[in-house]
């Protein structure tokens, strides 16, 4: 998936601009206090004008960060604001750790009976199943996703359901569809998670 489809779903989901989210990213790695050369911060706001100061005040209001600037003074410095830690590890943390652990948890192949097998994993490219599943399920419902992935290993290992390719599983959302399964047996393995 493009790093820019990722920053603008983190957009839809935080309810902010793209500026904001910007102005968030380049304080939460310290830009502004850089060398103007080296500065990403400085460098945008000498060619494209400030930053909105309205879209900051949001950002404070809604608790995106800390706004320890002293409006009395009428400036406003970029390291008198603090983003807070919980939004750090909302929005700069890789989403797509979500889906590359999706796709390491998927066995790479489902046996068929006699020696045969057929590949879990495909069906699409790796990043097409990362990209269709995090614009799914997203960083919340993740965890029940994979709780959900492995009663469907289970399901599929005792014959109660058939194996699917990974990209069905996203597409389908097959994890929906598991209420009221029930495994039958202790968990046993007769698929590869590595090819």
């Amino acid at each position: 998936m493009l790093e820019i489809e990722l920053i603008l779903r983190v957009c839809i989901e935080e309810k902010i601009t793209v500026g904001q989210y910007f102005f968030l990213y380049l304080l939460h790695r310290g830009d502004h206090t850089l060398e103007e050369n080296k500065s990403l911060f400085k460098q945008y706001c000498k060619s494209c004008g400030f930053f909105d100061i309205d879209e900051i005040r949001q950002l404070s209001h809604r608790r995106f960060l800390e706004d320890f600037n002293d409006i009395r003074s009428g400036k406003t410095l970029p390291e008198m604001f603090m983003v807070h830690d919980d939004v750090k590890q909302r929005l700069f943390t890789t989403p797509e750790i979500e889906g590359e652990e999706l796709w390491n948890s998927y066995p790479a192949r489902f046996s068929l009976g006699d020696d045969k097998f057929f590949l879990g994993r495909s069906g699409a490219t790796k990043d097409v199943v990362i990209m269709e599943y995090l614009a799914k399920v997203g960083k919340a419902k993740h965890r029940f996703v994979m709780d959900r992935l492995e009663l469907f290993k289970q399901l599929v290992e005792e014959g109660q359901l058939p194996g699917r390719k990974i990209i069905d599983f996203v597409r389908e959302e097959i994890w929906e569809q598991l209420e009221g399964f029930k495994s039958e047996k202790p968990k046993v393995r007769s698929y590869d998670t590595d090819l």
